[in-house]
């Protein structure tokens, strides 16, 4: 009888432990799609600028001069990451 009442009270610490690594889980989940966000948003904000492209150098004006076109041009996909 006592190691029937042991056994239930060890399942009941393990759902407790599983409860609170789901929450965690879960929490982690919404903090990654908020930083996710926040990284398009800054790439977008980058992209937008007058600055030179990080990705090929081109200054901001010739960025329709891009190799890499549209919409192979990651800096595009940037500026299209910014404005979802």
């Amino acid at each position: 009888m006592a190691v029937r009442k042991l056994e239930g009270s060890h399942r009941g610490q393990e759902h407790e432990a599983l409860k609170c690594a789901l929450d965690e889980c879960m929490q982690l989940e919404v903090e990654t799609m908020a930083a996710l966000a926040e990284n398009d948003l800054l790439r977008g904000l980058l992209a937008k600028g007058e600055k030179d492209c990080v990705y090929c150098g081109l200054p901001a004006a010739d960025i329709s001069k891009c190799r890499s076109g549209f919409p192979g041009c990651a800096r595009m996909d940037d500026i299209m990451g910014a404005s979802r």
